[in-house]
């Protein structure tokens, strides 16, 4: 099936965090990081199954592909509503699952024609058109039922036409995938751009896109909770959540950041009046990740919020005096090493996939990114996103031409789809500082 592996163990050092190098943005002087895990062709995995990638260029690179974090399994989005599983932990012989999420869902209203539709949701099966996914989310990323022979992933599946589709899915058993619940997260149109972002510890899903309301909605209860506008003419292109306290967040809900795509940021705090909000304007393009809670010295431990755009520039923004602490270009400057003027910020487009600070591993929070510079070198790269020193270098095939990339720091493990000479790849990496399972 077109599956290659590394012929040697891993000897390089462990991702990130921990690494002696202490490169500067240019990459220069840091230790490669990251091994070959799988690489696979995707058009031998999943061989006898209609399974094309979106083009080229495509426009949710962030939700292509999600890493589960609790067993070694990766998720794929193909067009037309396609969905590949692959189990990877015996890499001699991995498991592959393939399914239409359209199909699936065809199938359960066909069964439950009577029922009513879950959180307000609008019967699918009875029409045509068959909306593109944007972005695939783990649900149940603390508990996959890792101890059990058949061990459950409940995946949320965001879809161009502003719905939202719950599928349980099995990794290892007879059960077929099945639809558990569809809700119209936005309001029904063509290329909605449905963007999400999903907090386990208090069931909420913050969902936005083109629409001017950003809404949260509690999957436990089944009903929208809160809703708010974002006040932009702009689609919103990333949104994040970040958790208060406990007692707080039973009360009022998270923090919700709000990236658009003129480059500026939104923060809302629940515990304020409606219509309270901090809005940032940096250096940034399109915004495509969010990371609140980054640390760069103790002055500014925690009050750091880290965005990027589509070509790899990180704005860090000081909530306490609203303005940017600092900005770098992944791969060409970082804190210590800055950009004589934000102008000189090259406009070649990047793939970014920023991790969450992790306790076990100090608080880190990581950056994979590719940078897609014509004719020149590619590689996937590691970068402490509180300095923007590079951590890590790990050099790709010439004939890679990147088109998604997911990051998950609790595995150390990348995912990276690429066009190749011969079709498209799925090729994982993972550093040798694993977490331990």
């Amino acid at each position: 099936g077109g599956v290659s592996h590394p012929a040697a163990p891993p000897t390089s050092a462990p991702l990130g965090v921990g690494c002696a190098a202490e490169s500067a943005g240019s990459g220069e002087g840091s230790r490669p990081g990251l091994t070959q895990l799988l690489d696979v062709r995707i058009e031998g995995l999943f061989a006898g199954e209609d399974f094309p990638l979106c083009e080229s260029w495509d426009p949710f690179p962030i939700g292509a592909q999600c890493l589960n974090p609790s067993l070694d399994t990766c998720w794929v989005r193909g067009s037309a509503g396609q969905i590949g599983m692959l189990d990877y932990g015996d890499l001699l012989d991995p498991i592959v699952q393939v399914f239409n999420i359209h199909e699936v869902e065809r199938s359960r209203m066909a069964s439950s024609s009577s029922r009513a539709p879950p959180l307000g949701g609008s019967r699918f099966g009875c029409r045509d058109e068959h909306p593109a996914l944007t972005q695939l989310t783990i649900l149940n990323e603390e508990g996959c039922g890792g101890c059990c022979a058949a061990r459950q992933t409940l995946l949320c599946c965001a879809m161009d036409d502003g719905a939202v589709h719950v599928c349980r899915c099995w990794e290892r058993g007879p059960l077929d995938p099945a639809v558990l619940c569809v809700f119209q997260a936005l309001p029904r149109r063509q290329n909605a751009a449905l963007c999400v972002h999903w907090l386990e510890k208090t069931s909420l899903l913050a969902v936005a896109g083109r629409d001017p309301l950003v809404r949260i909605w509690d999957l436990a209860r089944e009903q929208l909770v809160r809703s708010f506008r974002h006040n932009s003419m702009h689609q919103v292109t990333c949104v994040k959540q970040y958790p208060l306290s406990a007692p707080e967040a039973a009360a009022h809900g998270n923090l919700v950041f709000v990236g658009r795509g003129d480059g500026s940021l939104l923060a809302v705090d629940p515990r304020t009046k409606p219509g309270t909000a901090l809005s940032h304007r940096g250096a940034l393009d399109l915004v495509v990740t969010i990371t609140p809670g980054v640390s760069s010295n103790e002055a500014n431990s925690g009050h750091l919020v880290a965005a990027s755009d589509n070509y790899g520039v990180v704005d860090l923004w000081d909530l306490r005096v609203q303005r940017s602490f600092a900005c770098y270009q992944l791969g060409v400057s970082s804190l210590s090493q800055p950009l004589p003027s934000q102008q000189q910020f090259q406009r070649h487009p990047a793939l970014c996939h920023a991790a969450p600070a992790v306790a076990h591993r100090g608080g880190t929070s990581l950056m994979a990114a590719v940078r897609l510079v014509p004719d020149m070198p590619r590689a996937l790269t590691i970068t402490d996103l509180a300095t923007g020193v590079q951590r890590s270098s790990t050099p790709l095939p010439k004939d890679f031409r990147p088109t998604a990339l997911s990051f998950h720091l609790d595995r150390s493990t990348c995912g990276l789809l690429a066009r190749t000479g011969d079709g498209s790849r799925l090729t994982l990496y993972r550093g040798t500082g694993r977490s331990s399972e």
